[in-house]
This record gives C-alpha cells, sequence and structure tokens, in this order.
C-alpha cells in the first residue's frame, strides 16, 4: 500500500489518510485528516465568530466562510436537522380546522386521496391521520393501523385516533356498515331494499341518495349548516385531492362550491373561478364565495399565505446572495434541494415576490 509523510505529526501513513487535493503535484495534501481537524478547530476559535444555535440555544464559534455565506446560524447538523423537522411539524397543523368543541372532530383541509383520507406531503408523503398520531402518541408500531373512532376519514384530532390491526379496522367496517358494497338505497315512500340493522343504521346517519332527489336536495343532504350564518358551512360529501368537494350532475362531475354560488346568485361564466373569502375549501357557505379570474385567486393566495413556501423571505436572500460566489450545485446540497431549484430562484421564476 502506497504511503505518505504527515508534514504535522511526523507519521509515516497510508495514502488513504491524507486528503485528495488537485492543486499538489503528489495529488494529496501534505499533512494528514486528523491533524487537519485540529488545524481547522483551532483556526476557528481564533477566527471564529461567536453566534447562539436557533435549536438548542447553545453559543458556539462559527466559521468566516459560513458566516459570510449566510450561514453559521446551527451548532452542529443535528440541530439543523431537528430545527427542520420542527418547522414542518409546525407546517402540518396549518391545514387541519381545528373546533371549540370538546368531541368535535379536528377536520383536514389539504390534499385527500380518493377514500377522503387526509395526505401529507413529507417525506414519504403519509396520511393525515397517521401523521397526527406520530405527533402526538409517537411511532406507529409495524403492522399496525391507526383507525378513527367518529368514522371521519379527513379527521386527525389524536383523540379520535387508536391503533389497531387490519382485522380490527375489517370488524370495525362491519360493525359500524362502512362497507362499499352495502345497499344505501331508500325509496320517497320510506321503503328499503332491505331490512338490515346495519344498512338502517347507515341510512340514519349518512347522508343518502334518495331515488327521486333533486340535485339541489341532493346537495344540502351533504352540507353541514351551522346555527352561525356567517359561520363556514362544511361539505362532508366526497372531494377531490385538494380537499374542494365534488357533485355528480348529469354524468358531469363539478365543485360544490361553484354549485353553491350558482345555486344563490345564478349562472356565471366558466372561464370564471369562485373564490373562497375564508380560505376554507371545504366551505359552501355563499356569503363567503365571489367571483374572479384566476389571477385574482393567485393574487389572494399570496396575500393570505396560502402557498406553502419551501423556503423563508431570508433564506431565499440569502440563497440569491450566492449566485456568482457559489455553483447552484453546492447551494443545492447545504439546503437539501435540487440544483434546479436554486437556478429558478436566481432567475426569479420562483419567489418573484420577495426583493
Amino acid at each position: 500500500m502506497e504511503t505518505k509523510h504527515c508534514s504535522r505529526c511526523n507519521q509515516i501513513l497510508p495514502i488513504t489518510a491524507f486528503h485528495k487535493r488537485h492543486d499538489r503535484q503528489s495529488g494529496h495534501a501534505s499533512c494528514c485528516r486528523a491533524c487537519t481537524t485540529v488545524y481547522r478547530r483551532a483556526l476557528r476559535k481564533i477566527r471564529g465568530t461567536p453566534s447562539i444555535c436557533q435549536q438548542c440555544q447553545a453559543s458556539f464559534l462559527a466559521s468566516p466562510g459560513n458566516v459570510k455565506r449566510g450561514n453559521g446560524r446551527f451548532c452542529s447538523w443535528k440541530c439543523f436537522c431537528q430545527y427542520r423537522r420542527a418547522e414542518h411539524d409546525r407546517h402540518f397543523w396549518d391545514y387541519v380546522e381545528k373546533t371549540d368543541t370538546v368531541d368535535g372532530c379536528w377536520l383536514w383541509t389539504g390534499c385527500t386521496d380518493v377514500d377522503g383520507y387526509g395526505v401529507f406531503r413529507s417525506r414519504p408523503p403519509t396520511k393525515a391521520h397517521r401523521f397526527a398520531w406520530t405527533l402526538a402518541h409517537g411511532p406507529i408500531p409495524d403492522g399496525m393501523w391507526v383507525l378513527h373512532s367518529c368514522d371521519v376519514p379527513a379527521c386527525t384530532r389524536p383523540g379520535h385516533l387508536f391503533l389497531g390491526t387490519p382485522r380490527d379496522n375489517v370488524r370495525d367496517c362491519i360493525e359500524k356498515g362502512r362497507r362499499k358494497n352495502q345497499h344505501t338505497t331508500e325509496y320517497l315512500d320510506g321503503r328499503k331494499p332491505h331490512s338490515n340493522p346495519v344498512l338502517e343504521t347507515v341510512l340514519r346517519d349518512r347522508p343518502v341518495r334518495i331515488k327521486g332527489m333533486t340535485h339541489e336536495q341532493w346537495f344540502w343532504a351533504q352540507v353541514v349548516v351551522a346555527d352561525n350564518p356567517l359561520a363556514c358551512w362544511l361539505w362532508i360529501g366526497r372531494r377531490n385531492h385538494h380537499g374542494y368537494g365534488l357533485l355528480s350532475l348529469n354524468n358531469r362531475v363539478i365543485r360544490a362550491h361553484r354549485f353553491a354560488y350558482a345555486l344563490h346568485y345564478g349562472p356565471f361564466l366558466e372561464t370564471l373561478s369562485v373564490r373562497h373569502a375564508c380560505n376554507n375549501r371545504s366551505c359552501v357557505n355563499f356569503r363567503h364565495l365571489c367571483l374572479g379570474t384566476q389571477q385574482d385567486n393567485m393574487r389572494d393566495m399570496v396575500q393570505s399565505n396560502r402557498h406553502h413556501w419551501l423556503f423563508a423571505p431570508d433564506e431565499v436572500q440569502a440563497i440569491r446572495a450566492l449566485q456568482g460566489r457559489r455553483s447552484a450545485v453546492s447551494v443545492a446540497s447545504t439546503y437539501g434541494v435540487t440544483a434546479h431549484t436554486i437556478w429558478r430562484i436566481w432567475r426569479r421564476t420562483t419567489y418573484k415576490h420577495i426583493k
């Protein structure tokens, strides 16, 4: 094995104990990795800038290079990961609508899957109620599912969640009549196609499309109208992955809040957008709806801070200050994103509102 002499500790060490340096004739540094680390720590004590870690509030000396590049806010990589994880957890509750009642559901207003369960775009993406259980009780054991005691797929209240096996989930599904292949049809004269106790519970507690029911009647059967006329009227029917209510009319699926606006104010152009003044996508209260263009909708989104920005404004300014001094690949590795994301920030394709 090839060896090399260290100029600091005067030891003969394997060539793998030295950093590679292409600017030197030998192709490696003159001192070993251990001596280089000791030298850098000593240099940091002499030239370091006193800083306070934003995560553990401990005082440390930040390297001049990190301070010059706008970094040096954390004492270690562990504190940086903990800070980013805490910010990510706090962002989760921005999509949850909490109720004032003791036993009320905390509904997820973000993206949902085809079954109505909330989807939180973490890494990797996970269901909202599973993420809520993890925040409240810790990791989920292997092979266990998170079940709802309230039978509301969009609910993320930890008190309404409990652990169980897939067998427990199927048993709970049958006992509460949540099976999709069960009939939910009822006639106007009150006759039922089957005399099943489970079926009667479903018909009594859930919105059911009755034969002969008009579109307007079917719409209001899926709306929870609050006592306060100025409060949100929540849609409890089918929703898309963005959280907007869906209504099927004449073999055509439209959004519930657009139908609510047309029901009260009359027809409008399909090119216009129906905006929410309450920023609640599942709300169908006509008092909270107004017409506008897509540009008006985007302006409302930015003003009400409904867009999930990947970086804070100070981070965007720090990234733009690095343009011309560091490569996009180097900056991307620092912030844990791709180089294409950094290029879009430098070209002001994204974050145009930040100067």
